[in-house]
Parts: structure tokens; C-alpha cells; sequence
């Protein structure tokens, strides 16, 4: 813990790390009449700078067994108002990923309940698309749902919720572009196979025989390698 205050968890010209049990306001220096607002992922949320530190921490020790959760702590001056607070709530805490926290309660035990995922029944029959985007908060609008309701309908059942979910979230804004509008060209693959990739090989052409080096004079382990051009009209098997 030592070597990863300020190995991983700070910075020596900016941060002050303090190690305590103590959730107390005192401990980080606020009053008891402190406005603050704490901020955790939700649980099951990938935390990216919880994981983060682990792996780092791991670095520094990679026997550590170690756990770590983040959140984030706002702290208002003491005479701003509950309509600014909320406005800044409201703003900070995104409830698709986020809640606010309980600084009483230092636990690494909450986890996100297991659910079994529903199919979304007479998804196939659906004529008020409009209303379904709205109710089921879908990025995409009702011409769009049109032509997921007619890929299932000839897939002859209806999606289970997830299914839907990840078609939104690919068809959206922040996707789509990359996703669905990328055109690709005189695409070319180059396969470098060394010897012990003979499965690999297996699973690319079907076989493996011929795509192994020969022993060579001054080569007597065959370390050579073999490339091989793939164009988009030969395919894998060309």
C-alpha cells in the first residue's frame, strides 16, 4: 500500500493521498455543515479507473490481492443553495451508470442482481413503433425499428431484450458512422504463419500442409517465414 500511494493512486506535486478508515467528512478535512456530493458506478458498472488501479497496483506487487472502487466527491461552498446543488446532481450523476453514495457505507460486497433476460412477445406485431422507441428509451426512431421488426419476422421469433439493446446502441449517433456507413475496398490481408502456428493455419485455409517452412542450409530449425496475400475476392480459401 506504501509504494502505491504515490506509485499509483497520486501525484506527489498535485494530490494528497490520505489511508483511513474513517468515512467521516473530518477525514478529508470538511465540516459537519459541508454540502457535498458522492458519486459511484452502479453496481456491475465496468469501472475503467477502478481497474485500472488494480492492474497498477499489480505492478508494483503482483502477489497484491487487491480490490478497488472509485467514486468521485464534490464539495460546495457552505452557503450554496439546494436548487444549485440539484442542478449540479442532476448534471453529474448519469442513473444508466452512476448513483450517488452513501459515504457511511464502505463495502466492496454490492452486486448487481442476475436477471434472466426477457423476449420482448409480440415484437413481431408491432404497429405503434413510435410509442415502443419512446417506452423502451431507443435511440433509434420508428423507420429504423421497421427494419428490425421485419429482420425478426423473417428470423420467424422475437428478440429477447438484449438483442434489441445492442441493435440501438450500434445504430446510434456515436456509432453508426463506423458501424454501418464504413464502406470497405480492395481489402488485403497479410498472413505471416510461423511454425507452431499450425492451427491457426488449419482454422485460415483448412489445411496446414505446404504452409510450413522447410529446413534451409544455415537454417536448420526453419524459422522462415510465409506470407500469403488474401484479396476480398479469393477469400480464405482462394
Amino acid at each position: 500500500l506504501e509504494k502505491s500511494e504515490y506509485g499509483v493512486f497520486g501525484e506527489t506535486v498535485t494530490d494528497d493521498v490520505k489511508v483511513s478508515d474513517d468515512t467521516s467528512l473530518g477525514m478529508i478535512g470538511l465540516g459537519e455543515n459541508a454540502r457535498y456530493i458522492a458519486v459511484e458506478y452502479l453496481p456491475g458498472q465496468f469501472d475503467q479507473r477502478a481497474a485500472s488501479a488494480e492492474a497498477c497496483v499489480r505492478l508494483v506487487d503482483p502477489k497484491a490481492d487487491v480490490r478497488i472502487k472509485s467514486s468521485k466527491l464534490l464539495v460546495f461552498d457552505e452557503d450554496s443553495t439546494d436548487e444549485t446543488v440539484e442542478k449540479i446532481r442532476h448534471y453529474s450523476i448519469n442513473p444508466v451508470e452512476s448513483r450517488q453514495k452513501d459515504l457511511s457505507i464502505l463495502s466492496d460486497t454490492d452486486y448487481a442482481p442476475v436477471k434472466p433476460v426477457p423476449v420482448l412477445d409480440g415484437f413481431r406485431e408491432l404497429t405503434d413503433r413510435e410509442s415502443f422507441c419512446k417506452k423502451m428509451g431507443l435511440a433509434m426512431n420508428a423507420d429504423d425499428l421497421a427494419e428490425v421488426i421485419r429482420y425478426f419476422t423473417e428470423e420467424g421469433r422475437d428478440p429477447n431484450e438484449t438483442e434489441l439493446r445492442i441493435l440501438d446502441t450500434y445504430w446510434s449517433d456515436h456509432c453508426r458512422h463506423t458501424t454501418f456507413t464504413s464502406e470497405l475496398e480492395d481489402i488485403k490481408v497479410g498472413i505471416l504463419c510461423e511454425r507452431g502456428d499450425r492451427g491457426f493455419a488449419e482454422a485460415l485455409y483448412g489445411h496446414a500442409e505446404g504452409t510450413w517452412p522447410r529446413r534451409q542450409a544455415g537454417n536448420p530449425h526453419g524459422h522462415s517465414h510465409h506470407r500469403r496475400q488474401i484479396s476480398q475476392e479469393e477469400g480464405p480459401s482462394g
